[in-house]
């Protein structure tokens, strides 16, 4: 039979044992959640240079006439928008506001 002492030394072994465990497992499983999220937004972070440098680079080509084709002006309206889905800053804005007020060729 078994005495006090036995049966709590057995339930804290099996506690310790399974927080023990359960730290293991899920110790591996915050890592692999962590850099999965980590290459997202890295992901996203290049993806926004991308986009701001498209954008950049279309305002510079066309900001000494301030006009800009329709079509040149639509494609950079997509990407601005895309560019603010992804979180963009005010610097494209200041672009994209003074875009606006540039006349469109058909």
């Amino acid at each position: 039979m078994l005495t006090v002492l036995q049966i709590i030394s057995y339930i804290f072994s099996i506690v310790t044992g399974a927080f023990a465990f359960l730290t293991m497992v899920s110790k591996g499983f915050r890592a692999k959640v962590f850099q999965r999220k980590t290459e997202v937004e890295d992901r996203r972070e290049t993806d926004r240079c991308i986009l701001r440098t498209l954008i950049k680079n279309t305002y510079y080509r066309y900001r000494n006439q301030c006009e800009i084709d329709q079509i040149e002006y639509e494609n950079t309206e997509k990407l601005y928008k895309q560019y603010k889905k992804l979180g963009g800053n005010s610097f494209v804005d200041k672009i994209w506001d003074e875009m606006q007020d540039w006349t469109i060729n058909p």
